[in-house]
């Protein structure tokens, strides 16, 4: 009796291996891009969570006054001031701050120390390559509305 295996058992064998390859591989394209998109809705409901409570702590129990504050302190982020294109970046006067997920796309929370009417403006801007697929689900999982590249959001901190 001989060893091996035959020529239909190897075909059948390479069908199936082509079979799984053919489900798996878009997967595994989309793998990079859903951490992308992963990280902009993090650090977004980061920011719209957290920004209100903190902002309640530095004037109400640490009596600083809303145009003292900037927006480094309201997200309590480790960010640099040289932009690497990918992570958290801030401005020198530390009211703006950004989350890169590459260096074309990112989310920038913009702190107005207005001392009537203290607010976070939220932008989230999104081209390039994947443009049309990140604007999609970040619409579905934010409930976000994109023009131009652009959505503008607006927290109002005194309200919150």
């Amino acid at each position: 009796m001989r060893k091996g295996f035959t020529l239909i058992e190897l075909i059948f064998v390479m069908v199936v291996i082509g079979v799984l390859a053919a489900i798996a591989l878009p997967k595994f394209k989309q793998l990079k891009q859903n951490a992308e998109l992963t990280n902009l809705i993090s650090a977004y409901t980061t920011v719209v969570q957290n920004a209100p409570a903190s902002f309640f702590n530095e004037t109400e129990l640490n009596n600083i006054r809303p145009q003292d504050l900037n927006m480094t302190d309201l997200l309590q982020v480790q960010a640099y001031q040289t932009n690497t294109g990918k992570g958290w970046w801030k401005s020198s006067d530390n009211d703006t701050v950004r989350y890169y997920v590459d260096p074309y796309d990112y989310i920038q929370f913009y702190y107005n120390d207005s001392q009537y009417s203290p607010q976070i403006r939220i932008f989230t801007y999104i081209h390039g390559s994947k443009k049309a697929d990140m604007q999609s689900k970040l619409a579905n999982k934010l409930g976000l509305v994109f023009a131009n590249d652009r959505n503008t959001t607006t927290l109002d901190l005194a309200d919150q």
